[in-house]
């Protein structure tokens, strides 16, 4: 069978990539999109590809606009994939929980995990810039919320499940 291209929102290991997986299996070509209407205009023009696009999220409910977008591209919905989300607090050091500062996290997993944090600074990043703040930063105190493979992937400690 020949490969698909598979367009999916954010970077490898983002939700969006792992429902592209899960949906479409790992011989495929994943390839990374900007933003939803990104991921429509490449679909639309290249032969032999899909898009992955969430309409759905379980704690803010419809997507904003993706089912617009949808409608109005001309392309097809061709199945759904519900994706479990599971969130964990990590750093580039194995520090305990009592030593957590702050944490850099994208919009949903802030508003999923808030309740949690007392007296942090949370600062809210696009989720395509966290695993490169992440990398980058060199002090242990910066934690982040965000999947297992992706952490595994970045070489960090998961601190809390």
């Amino acid at each position: 069978m020949n490969q698909q291209r598979i367009y999916f929102l954010g970077e490898p290991f983002s939700f969006h990539y792992l429902a592209a997986q899960a949906f479409f299996g790992g011989d495929n070509q994943f390839v990374s999109a900007a933003s939803f209407d990104a991921i429509i205009e490449q679909t639309r023009l290249n032969e032999n590809s899909f898009g992955v696009m969430a309409v759905e999220n379980t704690l803010a409910g419809d997507v904003p606009g993706n089912f617009i977008r949808i409608a109005n591209s001309g392309l097809t919905i061709c199945g759904s994939i519900t994706l479990p989300v599971e969130l964990f607090l990590a750093a580039k050091e194995n520090i305990s929980l009592d030593q957590l500062t702050t944490v850099y996290s994208h919009e949903m997993a802030i508003k999923e995990t808030s309740t949690f944090f007392h007296n942090i600074r949370i600062f809210n990043l696009p989720q395509r810039l966290l695993p490169r703040v992440l990398l980058n930063w060199l002090l242990n105190t910066i934690i982040k919320t965000s999947q297992q493979l992706a952490i595994k992937r970045q070489s960090c400690f998961i601190i809390c499940k």
